[in-house]
């Protein structure tokens, strides 16, 4: 088994961050039309998936490739797109998770 294979996994906090709304929705005061989906947004190596505490909510429009304003078409682009800080709002996430839950999300 790789290493990758073998990081440590928080399926709860994957679970409670897709049922949050979606943080570009919310930061627009929009109304969220689809689910939210966990999107691993913190840093990572080339071809590897960051750890799943850096997840954040991002519905349809805003995670999948196959729509033009999404993280993943818009890439590095996305944070200056919709005004917003990685590193926030990942941190704002695990604050909410750990107030909420009792649980320690880092």
């Amino acid at each position: 088994m790789s290493r990758y294979s073998q990081r440590p996994r928080d399926f709860t906090y994957l679970s409670w961050i897709a049922s949050q709304q979606c943080v570009v929705c919310a930061s627009q005061h929009k109304l969220q039309l689809s689910r939210s989906y966990a999107h691993h947004a913190g840093q990572r190596a080339f071809g590897r998936r960051a750890d799943d505490r850096t997840a954040i909510p991002l519905c349809w429009r805003h995670h999948d490739r196959l729509s033009s304003i999404s993280i993943h078409t818009l890439g590095k682009r996305f944070w200056e797109v919709y005004g917003l800080e990685r590193v926030t709002v990942i941190q704002e996430h695990q604050e909410r998770y750990e107030a909420e839950t009792g649980r320690l999300a880092a």
